[in-house]
């Protein structure tokens, strides 16, 4: 099965409550789990409550590995070096923090265009 037919699958089993799209399919027990968020794209209070620790958690283990190379904290296990490790991994080794400016520059631009 394709990604696409997954996520239609998946948008089969949803429906819009209070603005959310909450997966109705599943059994009340699933839900507050983040694997309901991630599996059946479930954007309930719980499930996202749930989403929001996990992720949390797995964020700040990933800053626990940061470790000073030339006087800067660098996430050695990262896979790429970017804007997104420098957000998401809080990396600022050269790469990353040069990624991340060029990325801000970029968004401010678009918000002033945008403005204007």
């Amino acid at each position: 099965m394709s990604d696409q037919e997954r996520r239609s699958h998946r948008d089969d089993q949803r429906e819009l409550v209070d603005g959310r799209w909450v997966a109705t399919q599943v059994s009340p027990e699933q839900h507050g789990r983040p694997a309901t968020y991630n599996n059946y794209g479930c954007r309930c209070d719980p499930c996202t409550r749930a989403h929001r620790a996990k992720m949390r958690e797995w964020r700040e283990n990933r800053l626990g590995e940061r470790w000073k190379v030339n006087g800067r904290m660098t996430a050695v296990n990262a896979p790429t070096h970017g804007w997104n490790t420098y957000a998401n991994w809080g990396c600022r080794c050269e790469a990353c923090t040069i990624g991340n400016s060029r990325k801000k520059r970029i968004e401010r631009r678009a918000r002033q265009q945008f403005d204007e």
